[in-house]
């Protein structure tokens, strides 16, 4: 079993509950659901992918007056987490039977890996919770409707306006999921969605999926759309011919259809079939997907039009006619494109949901009752009567007695309770998976150990709101680039070994040594990311690092007890400019931030390198230690320590000549220049049309070792290709200004980006920039760059509008967050706007007077 670590610190900005490790420590019970990445389709992972966890008749999820361990008759004390046990997950409960265990219920993976099998939690048994936890966040990534059609016609997204109008269908238990709904064809039958709000940009990027059970076949049935037969839109059906059909209307009425396109299989009748269309006005194409794969591609330059028309599912938009015959279930719209590795996934999951294939889910564990006395080897202490077996998973429950371990074990994954103890006496509790610490484990003389394999979890996690006392911890996560994360503060009073995985800690999830603790040196395989602390009087090397760059820092010669708390950071400190005589420069690399939060101990300071060239460390006399006063760098004069190497790979350490009195960020330094040289800097990059081409500029500050740039170049941003390889200036402390000319590019945005390759190979790449030069298509607004940071440029000579104009910008939920109004005129016609914005997808419209003239998506991204 396997699993994938979310990075939310660093790589996804996730909505989530307000929940926290206090409040999943209130639940009794969990069960760990493991989704299978050979499910995954595609070749990058899915980011906020809602899938669908549907369970049969499992006894433990029975209400307790049924048996079970749910306290809730609705189930609403039924929760998910991510891998951590701690992160809630967005969830939308749609079915369950508290007499049987039955539930359906939609969650929204914040990560689903292609490579490695990711795992959640499912929580439940706690009576304070009496109201639903399902939120329409469960369906913030993109979706505009979700029609589950379990008794209603309503929306589940936040879009709340968009529910149907029902109009003779009926509700229907033969379904995919729950219930569906039965339309009758001739019969009048259909949902109305109205008022239908085309602001969410369905008329740009838009995918229709269902789950289609026709009852009759060989006649022209619309499943949904908007378009009115005069003005534009769009309609997804199946036509004449029983396959998949997808249309788009012109603001002039003309169409363009999957139809036009060869191939596509026929649907048979009484069976359901899970059927995609889609539309791209940047991509200009027609879509059609078949059971996850796809069945039909129409290349169109042809625009959707934004109809005024409302939305009919089950009969054709603008006339009663077409009527759908058959059942209909899990209707979506969604105004961005899903991927066919979105799609494939969606139909592997959706067509068979029960556990054994797309996932597995886990007995509930083992529980310590705690009855007969403090021994865990006693079957009576246990639940059904025996202790559990090695590998288990298993909770710790507050008994008579609190259990104390009389053995070595080796275990999947604990489970403590708040109010209960868990002894380790001198023994060593190995765990593969993860411990929920909701009480306290009192480990003085025992060993805990983190030992995962390469078939267990990637990353183990140290979480909930308990104690943690321990004596020895050992990492020896041996998993694909491994790691564990503490999502609590640790204490350990003996030893800390690290032999395999990264230690994620943060300001509020600590690492903390005591008085008497060692610690192993570390590795570059296993260090500390982030904060660390060690009490005491004690010379003591902290094991830190930062994004596989292990760099080590020390504090010695100690004058009185007193904590001190180090952290390394790979990237430069918020100035590394200003520096004070007799500095000439400091690093750009990296700084340590080392600081002592208690007491008034003064110490020598050491930093470590363990790659001189990555540090960019060449001369070792002039090395030196600087230390930032709040305002600029001062010296720590310092003396590199013998048998250290300031050359290529070599490793070594600079030691403060003095203690240390005042504590803050600390970093390398040097007293001449041309030696322990910067690293490029980049100040400027930039590109603009000329008569001859796309002319780029750039300009770097200094350089440090770097052989040449990589200029790149790119239609869409995603797929670059090579364009020149321009020699560095090497070594160099002065302003140099780097030009080329693109003389061949397109009458489409182009994107390029630049990257700094030094001597031994080593890559950097930095922001990429975007610029439009030369004629648009027809009836299109160009807007730039895209990806936007400040300021968007837009062309809107396309436009045949004169007059007072207003161009807003939505998210993917149609909320206004900014809006900027102008005149359009022939002379006006190239428009300026400031940005201020997260980083996100967001939509921009442009208005003439209540008439959308076009919308396009834009990518806002943070400044570099």
């Amino acid at each position: 079993m396997k699993t994938k670590y979310f990075l939310f610190f660093s790589i996804l900005f996730i909505a989530v509950s307000d929940f926290t490790a206090q409040a999943t420590c209130s639940y009794k019970y969990r069960k760990r659901i493991t989704f299978n990445s050979s499910q995954v389709s595609g070749t990058t992972d899915l980011i906020d992918f809602p899938v669908i966890i549907s369970i049969t008749n499992d006894n433990n999820l029975r209400v307790t007056s049924s048996g079970g361990h749910v306290q809730s008759a609705n189930g609403y004390d039924i929760i998910f987490t991510s891998s951590d046990g701690v992160t809630v997950l967005n969830h939308e409960l749609t079915s369950y039977t508290s007499t049987n265990g039955s539930l359906d219920c939609w969650v929204k993976i914040p990560l689903l890996s292609v490579s490695i099998d990711t795992d959640i939690y499912m929580y439940y048994g706690n009576s304070a919770v009496t109201t639903d936890q399902s939120t329409t966040n469960t369906w913030s990534n993109g979706f505009v409707g979700v029609w589950h059609f379990d008794n209603d016609v309503n929306n589940s997204t936040a879009l709340t306006w968009m529910n149907g109008t029902n109009y003779s269908t009926s509700n229907n238990a033969t379904a995919k999921f729950g219930t569906a709904r039965r339309f009758q064809s001739g019969s009048s039958q259909y949902i109305d969605v109205s008022p239908y709000n085309s602001a969410y940009n369905l008329f740009s990027d838009l995918t229709v999926s269902a789950w289609l059970r026709p009852s009759t076949i060989g006649i022209d049935q619309k499943i949904a759309g908007n378009e009115d037969n005069v003005n534009g839109g769009w309609k997804f059906g199946v036509y004449t011919d029983n396959k998949i059909e997808f249309e788009i209307r012109n603001s002039s009425n003309s169409p363009s259809l999957s139809r036009s396109a060869s191939g596509g299989t026929p649907i048979t009748n009484n069976t359901w079939h899970y059927i995609v269309g889609q539309y791209s006005d940047p991509g200009d194409f027609i879509n059609t997907y078949l059971n996850g794969s796809l069945d039909r591609n129409y290349s169109t330059t042809a625009s959707c039009w934004s109809s005024p028309g409302t939305m009919k599912i089950g009969r054709e938009p603008f006339a009663s006619t077409a009527f759908l015959d058959g059942r209909l279930d899990e209707l979506r719209l969604s105004n961005v494109i899903r991927s066919a590795g979105w799609i494939a996934t969606e139909y592997n999951n959706q067509n068979s949901p029960g556990p054994g294939t797309f996932y597995t889910i886990s007995s509930e564990p083992k529980e310590w009752l705690g009855g007969s006395s403090t021994v865990w080897s006693t079957g009576g202490n246990w639940s059904g009567g025996s202790a559990p077996a090695a590998s288990t998973d298993i909770i710790i429950s507050s008994g008579t007695f609190d259990p104390i371990l009389n053995a070595n074990l080796q275990l999947n994954s604990v489970m403590i309770r708040s109010g209960a103890t868990l002894s380790l006496s001198n023994r060593t509790l190995s765990i593969a998976s993860d411990v929920m610490n909701c009480g306290v484990i009192n480990g003085s003389t025992g060993n805990l150990v983190l030992n995962s394999t390469s078939s267990n979890i990637q990353v183990q996690n140290l979480s909930g709101s308990g104690t943690y006392n321990l004596n020895n911890l050992t990492i020896n996560n041996t998993f694909s680039s491994p790691s564990v994360v503490l999502n609590n503060s640790v204490g350990v009073a003996g030893s800390l070994v690290l032999t395999s995985g990264i230690v994620y800690t943060s300001a509020t999830n600590i690492l903390a040594l005591g008085t008497s603790a060692t610690s192993s040196s570390g590795s570059s395989s296993s260090f500390v990311s982030g904060p660390m602390s060690k009490v005491g009087t004690t010379d003591f090397i902290f094991p830190i690092g930062k994004n596989n760059k292990w760099r080590r820092a020390s504090v010695t010669s100690i004058s009185a007890s007193s904590t001190f708390r180090a952290e390394y950071f790979d990237t430069p400190y918020a100035n590394s400019t200003t520096v004070n005589a007799p500095l000439n420069n400091v690093s750009k690399m990296e700084y340590w931030q080392v600081d002592r939060i208690v007491g008034a101990g003064n110490a020598k300071l050491a930093l470590y390198w363990e790659d001189a060239s990555a540090s960019v460390i060449n001369n070792c006399p002039d090395l030196t230690i600087a230390r930032w006063n709040g305002a600029s760098w001062d010296e720590r004069a310092g003396t590199t320590v013998g048998g250290s190497s300031c050359s290529g790979t070599g490793s070594g350490n600079v030691l403060s000549n003095a203690v240390i009195t005042a504590f803050s960020p600390f970093t390398f330094a040097s007293k001449l220049g041309g030696v322990n040289p910067l690293p490029v800097e980049l100040s400027n990059f930039s590109a603009s049309c000329g008569d001859e081409g796309v002319e780029i500029k750039w300009t770097t500050q200094s350089e440090s070792n770097n052989d040449f740039f990589k200029l790149q170049k790119s239609k869409d941003g995603l797929e670059w290709q090579n364009v020149k390889n321009i020699v560095g200036a090497g070594n160099s402390r002065s302003e140099k200004e780097y030009t080329f000319l693109d003389k061949v590019y397109s009458n489409e945005i182009s994107y390029y980006s630049i990257s700094q390759v030094d001597f031994d190979g080593t890559e950097k790449r930095y922001k990429l920039i975007s610029v439009a030069c030369g004629k648009k298509k027809d009836g299109k607004v160009t807007l730039f760059p895209n990806p936007v940071i400040t300021e968007l440029n837009f062309d809107l000579n396309s436009l045949a509008y004169n007059g007072e104009c207003q161009i807003k910008i939505v998210d993917n939920l149609g909320r206004l967050c900014q809006e900027f109004e102008f005149y359009l005129n022939p002379e006006n016609s190239a428009i300026k706007m400031p940005i201020n914005l997260k980083s996100g997808y967001y939509f921009v419209q442009i208005f003439s007077g209540k008439t959308l003239v076009c919308s396009n998506r834009v990518i806002v991204q943070a400044e570099h």
